[in-house]
């Protein structure tokens, strides 16, 4: 049965509240949503007093006051509610980090609204809250299994500025038996942890102030091969989903990659695959793994009465790519930086016509590190690659098989 949740809205804009409204009755899922309008903090107030909302969503162009004082004000009466804030002013970095900080748990760009994306986050945020609200009871669903899940002795290093995020996660760890949590709320403090004792995995926000999380991964990466350390893994926490960050994330040295709003599931997976063999093979990821939208550019290509002309790329690409791999690997055996740069940069974009996003990243990643004539754990950056390249090829084998692109 799905569960119901009630969420307050404050918004002028008649048109998007009935967007809004459309999209939570027509979703489908595990959830389902009660809409609740008003156009003023007064009567959001009210509201607030009469039922038991368990998200309050408030556009900053409907406010008569900053959104300083509405966070405020809303957690004066339900200081247990999750708060998003949904404005075209928040591209501002700065801003976006004092309204996190203050205390909403999310905020979005309504220029680039998404009604599907705003459901999916909405449902982890209050289930996140819930986690919160909850810590002492039962959590709700399977990804907070409180059941010990790690070794006694593994121990966890959150680097993040958000301080609700920071308590979410240490309730998530704690829930999972984990004894061992270091909090940082900078990519400086974070490394000068790291650097006292040893840590089994580092949660790594990209964003963070004084330094941020690529500046630190660098630092361990660092300081693992000064010292001739073992890898430790690192999973990359950000709110951005662009490819642009992913790659800065593999160039940085980090070993997987997690978009906020947190999936708690998603990322107990993640952890249990990077800690047992360093590789990230969340099975839930495939979106993140293939882009199908650059399947449908390929058919455009198509000429009537020929042959397929999907088929025929996708041949190409596989039977050229396994012997290009095969090169990358001698080349970083041989320690030939030339090499590397020039194959990664030929597979690079021949991988991403595929549709293959996430493999694309890396071999970006890799083009970068070896023009810098960075070979710093280049042995473990082949690895993933080629684990990467297995899984798209075992994708691509599959649509052939199946005809899935026409």
């Amino acid at each position: 049965m799905s569960a119901a949740y009630q969420l307050l809205l404050m918004s002028k804009d008649i048109n998007f509240v009935a967007r809004l409204d459309q999209a939570l009755k027509m979703s489908a899922g595990e959830y389902c949503y009660s809409l609740c309008a008003v156009s003023g903090i007064q009567a959001m107030q009210k509201k607030l007093k009469e039922r038991n909302f368990d998200a309050a969503a408030a556009e900053i162009a409907a406010l008569e006051c900053g959104f300083a004082d509405l966070i405020a004000a809303v957690k004066k009466i339900k200081p247990e509610i999750a708060v998003i804030l949904i404005s075209d002013g928040f591209k501002a970095e700065e801003y976006r980090a004092m309204a996190l900080n203050l205390g909403a748990q999310c905020c979005m760009d309504k220029n680039n609204f998404n009604e599907s994306a705003f459901i999916l986050n909405l449902n982890q945020i209050i289930l996140g809250q819930k986690l919160l609200n909850n810590k002492n009871s039962e959590p709700e669903t399977a990804g907070f299994d409180s059941k010990l899940s790690f070794p006694q002795d593994f121990s966890v290093l959150i680097a993040e500025d958000n301080i609700f995020n920071q308590k979410l996660l240490q309730v998530f760890f704690i829930k999972k038996g984990v004894k061992n949590i270091e909090i940082a709320a900078n990519g400086e403090e974070c490394f000068e942890i790291y650097s006292r004792g040893r840590i089994s995995t580092v949660i790594m926000d990209c964003h963070m102030p004084v330094m941020d999380g690529f500046e630190a991964a660098k630092l361990i990466r660092e300081h693992e091969k000064k010292h001739g350390m073992s890898r430790t893994p690192i999973l990359a926490l950000t709110a951005d989903y662009v490819n642009e960050t992913r790659v800065k994330c593999f160039e940085a040295g980090m070993d997987g990659f997690l978009t906020k709003p947190i999936d708690f599931e998603r990322l107990y997976n993640k952890l249990i695959n990077l800690t047992n063999d360093g590789i990230d093979n969340d099975s839930k990821d495939k979106d993140d793994m293939f882009d199908f939208s650059r399947i449908a550019e390929l058919k455009k290509l198509q000429l009537p009465g020929k042959a397929d002309i999907v088929s025929q790329l996708f041949d190409m690409y596989l039977k050229e790519a396994g012997l290009k791999i095969e090169k990358l690997k001698k080349a970083a055996g041989d320690g030939d930086a030339g090499s590397l740069r020039m194959i990664a940069h030929n597979l690079k974009s021949s991988t991403l016509s595929v549709g293959g996003v996430r493999l694309s990243a890396l071999f970006k990643a890799l083009e970068n590190k070896a023009k810098n004539n960075d070979l710093n754990d280049i042995e473990a950056f082949i690895e993933k690659i080629d684990e990467n390249y297995k899984r798209l090829e075992e994708k691509l084998k599959q649509m052939l098989e199946n005809k899935e692109y026409r």
